[in-house]
């Protein structure tokens, strides 16, 4: 994304949406932390690459939330 990257998007949406359940997949999700350290909302990211039965179980505890 030009403007902003995908945790950035999150923050925002998490602020907007705040009952929106979000989360990521990605590259760096190792830098999660420093993000939230900044007072952002908490979110939770899978690192990539993510297993297909690691990913489906994810999907189905946030259906069940």
């Amino acid at each position: 994304m030009p403007k902003m990257d995908g945790f950035t998007l999150a923050s925002k949406l998490r602020e907007q949406f705040p009952h929106c359940r979000i989360r990521l997949i990605s590259g760096n999700a190792y830098c999660l932390d420093a993000v939230q350290k900044n007072g952002s909302p908490k979110i939770e990211a899978l690192a990539k690459p993510i297993h297909p039965a690691i990913l489906i179980g994810r999907i189905k505890a946030l259906a069940e939330e």
